[in-house]
């Protein structure tokens, strides 16, 4: 009932015009021994639980569909802090480069604590965009961030694997922003979108959502590119 309820608060800010939607998340790397597998439901991605001092690296994306995506990388585990200042960075940009003043930017977020600090509703007010928590597990409904990281970590791991490199910091970095670069463009960030959007109208439907690939249609994506540009001031 609440993710049903969820998505059609999503449809009805999809409808309105002159709206930019964006989807953000986060992802530690870690030095931890011990399990690598964990229980979960059908097709649902387990979480293991990690001790924060095994945390070496935290990346928090920004998933911008039509356009791209905005990261950075944070030693250690993200604070509530640190989480407030991509925020404002990231929407200071999109402000400036993206959109124009008069536009509605909703962000899509997970339940995670950080997310719900004083900064960050600080932050929310001063730069009058709306944080949209998802329904709580439910990763499909931030389905584009999920899909990014999913990608990069896959594609960071394969070119480790590929040249025999150790994982360290700064190879982690170099891979996470070429793999971007190369294969996170604008046409995937449309896909993905799609690919969200159909589950949307399942959940819409009753029916479960889960994370594999669903069928999508041309008309979904030409409707989500045509309501998802939005107007800008100028152009570089």
């Amino acid at each position: 009932i609440y993710r049903v309820a969820w998505c059609k608060i999503i449809e009805d800010i999809l409808n309105n015009d002159n709206v930019l939607i964006a989807f953000v998340d986060e992802a530690s790397v870690t030095s931890c021994e011990g399990r690598v597998f964990g229980r979960a439901y059908a097709r649902i991605t387990p979480v293991i639980n990690v001790p924060l001092g095994k945390v070496q690296m935290t990346i928090v994306a920004i998933a911008i569909p039509c356009y791209g995506v905005l990261y950075s990388f944070i030693d250690n585990s993200c604070k509530g802090t640190q989480y407030a200042q991509f925020l404002k960075d990231a929407i200071s940009f999109i402000r400036k480069y993206i959109c124009n003043k008069d536009t509605e930017i909703v962000v899509i977020e997970d339940n995670c604590p950080i997310n719900c600090t004083d900064e960050v509703e600080n932050t929310v007010i001063n730069l009058k965009f709306a944080l949209l928590p998802i329904v709580p597990y439910s990763p499909c409904l931030n389905g584009v961030a999920e899909s990014y990281f999913g990608l990069m970590k896959t594609n960071n791991i394969m070119t480790c694997g590929n040249t025999g490199e150790v994982a360290t910091k700064g190879i982690i970095q170099r891979n996470w922003m070429i793999n971007t670069n190369s294969k996170f463009n604008e046409s995937n960030t449309i896909t993905l979108l799609a690919e969200w959007k159909a589950r949307m109208e399942l959940c819409k439907k009753g029916q479960p959502i889960y994370s594999f690939h669903v069928q999508t249609t041309d008309v979904i994506a030409d409707d989500l590119l045509t309501n998802l540009l939005v107007t800008v001031d100028r152009v570089f």
